[in-house]
């Protein structure tokens, strides 16, 4: 009985001292090493593939920043808007390494936080975790062709998307937002 209620214990407060939350996905602020919001310094094994307007985008493949444990990702991409580190997508090939990699996330954040969306009619399921300043979204595709984990800071995505959203408009424009109300 002694020997039952310490074990019991024990597994209490040893799942306890594991807690996982959004609130960690918002104190990590990021993957790894990458902070969210950070300046593209110091990118060591990362090639600068695309810049368009404020927006530049930097790839790895190296197989030295690409395992996470025992797993494997395809590439890492960073976005930087206006020279702040804004995205941060890893790809993830085969069943082995999404699952993997989708467990850890989860281990690290919590699976009770999840929210399953389901893309078009396809194999493609995604979930997210919103966090106050970071949010995770997990797009899984259930053939395991590869699957995507994206990090973005919240901050800079309003302030990205704020300036793309337009606020004028010509009459055509103004006949078809009111259509569209109806």
């Amino acid at each position: 009985m002694k020997t039952t209620l310490i074990f019991s214990l024990f597994s209490i407060l040893n799942l306890s001292s594991f807690s996982q939350s959004v609130e960690d996905l918002d104190r990590a602020n990021g993957f790894l090493q990458y902070k969210l919001g950070s300046n593209p310094v110091k990118l060591k094994g990362f090639e600068k593939t695309e810049e368009i307007g404020p927006v530049q985008v930097y790839v790895t493949m190296q197989d030295s920043l690409t395992k996470l444990g025992p797993y494997k990702m395809e590439s890492i991409a960073l976005f930087y808007y206006n020279n702040h580190l804004w995205k941060i997508d890893l790809v993830a090939p085969g069943e082995e390494n999404a699952r993997g990699i989708a467990n850890l996330l989860m281990a690290a954040y919590g699976e009770k936080y999840k929210t399953f969306t389901t893309i078009g009619k396809s194999d493609m399921k995604s979930f997210d975790y919103t966090g106050d300043k970071v949010e995770l979204v997990v797009t899984v595709d259930f053939n395991f062709v590869s699957s995507k984990f994206e990090f973005t800071s919240l901050e800079l995505d309003k302030e990205y998307y704020s300036g793309s959203i337009k606020t004028t408009f010509t009459k055509e424009e103004l006949a078809v937002i009111e259509k569209l109300k109806k």
